[in-house]
């Protein structure tokens, strides 16, 4: 989860964990990174799942020494933002507009 130090938009995880779960890339784009440099990525779409919510999000299928990661957009279309006080998610019901 990106708690706000560094926003992440897009998702990410292992690419070989995400291909076993037989997600494919459909397209390569190049993205900024936490450190500012910037690299090719190979992005698909998958379909998390949360309390019987099942949504389509993007996810980049990263190298296989990057930390799995759930990005601004996959929050937002799970309805959860987070909570930067108390550094964890809350529902976004539960959050001023």
């Amino acid at each position: 989860m990106d708690n706000g130090g560094y926003r992440a938009f897009i998702s990410s995880a292992s690419g070989s964990i995400l291909r076993h779960l037989e997600v494919s890339p459909t397209m390569q784009d190049t993205v900024q990174l936490a450190d500012g440099s910037r690299n090719a990525v190979d992005l698909g779409y998958t379909w998390p799942r949360l309390n019987g919510h099942r949504v389509k999000t993007c996810i980049a299928l990263d190298e296989e020494t990057g930390t799995p990661l759930l990005g601004v957009l996959t929050l937002g279309e799970l309805l959860l933002g987070v909570d930067q006080k108390e550094g964890r998610l809350v529902p976004l019901t539960d959050m001023p507009l």
